[in-house]
């Protein structure tokens, strides 16, 4: 799964950069990160006011995982995406696995951007524990619990319509929604399949879920979707939009994942 963190640049300590969303600037603290071959952050350098950085402002990014002076990794590389960065970090190297033997590490997640303008600072310093499995963290609060809601909005064969409120349904919990992806069983042709997703009659979304021409899935859009309203309420009423079609050939067998925690 990619995770999204919003850093906050005007933030009162790199300690409490990270955020809730690009316009709520209440800190947000790490959830233990489990150890695997790779982890991928989508970065998004705000304001705190809802104006995000782009890769025309940042020149370079260095992420790395460690403590001080026991850097365990690093990665400058970074992919820009819709209104973000795209970084991928190894966590399975040697100096993960060593430090790991002697039980869970806590540790810094820290990121430095240099922008055209010349400027270079660190823009996020906060606490993280990275441990070798979910059951070694102890307090319930702290674990990671995830879960997804798949949504067919059409069957296997049968060409979709471009339509509105083309399913509805009702949230059982309070949802904070991580993530969200399409897929198509049949690839659209032509042009995209569009989808929106609202909450109580408001996209959740900023830049709506594609399923490009020839694609059967969103992650292989050129801009992936993000979300501006994570926080989804206790019964809140979830309409799906498909707000565009394939134009030669619509594409079928379309379906939607919310992906996200109890919150």
């Amino acid at each position: 799964m990619i995770e999204k963190i919003y850093i906050n640049l005007n933030a009162g300590s790199i300690g409490s950069a990270r955020i809730e969303s690009a316009s709520d600037p209440t800190p947000k603290a790490f959830s233990p990160i489990v150890v695997g071959d790779e982890r991928t952050f989508d970065l998004y350098l705000t304001d705190g006011s809802g104006n995000l950085e782009t890769s025309s402002d940042v020149q370079s990014l260095n992420l790395s995982i460690g403590k001080v002076g026991n850097l365990l990794t690093a990665t400058t590389s970074f992919l820009p995406v819709s209104g973000g960065f795209r970084m991928t970090i190894n966590l399975a190297n040697q100096a993960t696995k060593d430090a790991l033997a002697g039980g869970d590490q806590e540790v810094l997640f820290e990121v430095t951007r240099q922008t055209y303008s010349g400027e270079s600072r660190t823009i996020i310093q906060a606490p993280l524990t990275l441990t070798g499995e979910v059951g070694e963290t102890t307090d319930q609060v702290n674990q990671i619990f995830q879960e997804c809601f798949i949504v067919s909005l059409t069957d296997e064969v049968s060409a979709p319509n471009q339509v509105a409120g083309i399913t509805t349904f009702r949230l059982p919990f309070s949802f904070e929604l991580l993530e969200v992806r399409a897929s198509a069983n049949v690839a659209p042709e032509g042009s995209s399949i569009i989808i929106d997703i609202n909450s109580n009659g408001s996209s959740v979304l900023g830049q709506l879920l594609e399923i490009e021409a020839g694609s059967k899935t969103s992650q292989e859009a050129t801009n992936l979707a993000t979300i501006t309203t994570a926080n989804l309420p206790d019964d809140a009423e979830i309409t799906i939009d498909i707000d565009q079609i394939g134009s030669s050939s619509p594409g079928s067998g379309i379906k939607v994942y919310l992906s996200g925690k109890r919150g």
